[in-house]
This record gives C-alpha cells, structure tokens and sequence, in this order.
C-alpha cells in the first residue's frame, strides 16, 4: 500500500489519508458527481501505477473494503488511524 507521504504529494490530493494499522495507507477523494464503477476502476490502476511498488495492486476494484479509522487491524494490533483530513 501506498504510504501517506507517497499520496499526500499527488498534484490531486487525496481528501483523506488514512494509516491502515498494516504499514500502509489509504487514499480517499471526495467526488461531487456519479461516476461509473468502471471508470472508477480504470482511475484506480493508473493511480497504482504511478505509484508504483508503494501501491498494492490486488487493490483496484469495487469489491474491496477498506479499513475504518478506529478499528483495528488484527494481523499486527494496531490502529487505522486518520493522519489528514481535508474538511473544506
């Protein structure tokens, strides 16, 4: 997974960086339109692209669910926790 750091220094900004608890982290963009799962598929891979070995590739598609901040990842014991949040 991609480190916070890795996202946070996108020209597009994720909305909310969140530390998975696993070593990794994950981005969340705030979209203001509909948009197809398809389409939001095909963002995701170029996006694990161009991160490249920070990003995890079995990652991509709508089936996956992410962790919530506050809950724990039971592999390691640690927490998903909030490291940015755009609020505007």
């Amino acid at each position: 997974m991609a480190k916070a750091r890795e996202l946070l220094a996108l020209p597009a900004r994720p909305h909310l960086v969140v530390l998975s608890g696993s070593g990794g982290a994950h981005g969340y963009w705030r979209i203001e339109q509909t948009l197809a799962a398809d389409w939001i598929e095909r963002a995701n891979v170029r996006l694990i692209h161009h991160l490249g070995e920070g990003a995890d590739y079995a990652s991509y598609d709508r089936n996956r669910f992410m962790r919530v901040p506050g809950t724990r990842n039971f592999k390691s014991g640690r927490f998903c926790q909030v490291v940015h949040a755009d609020l505007t």
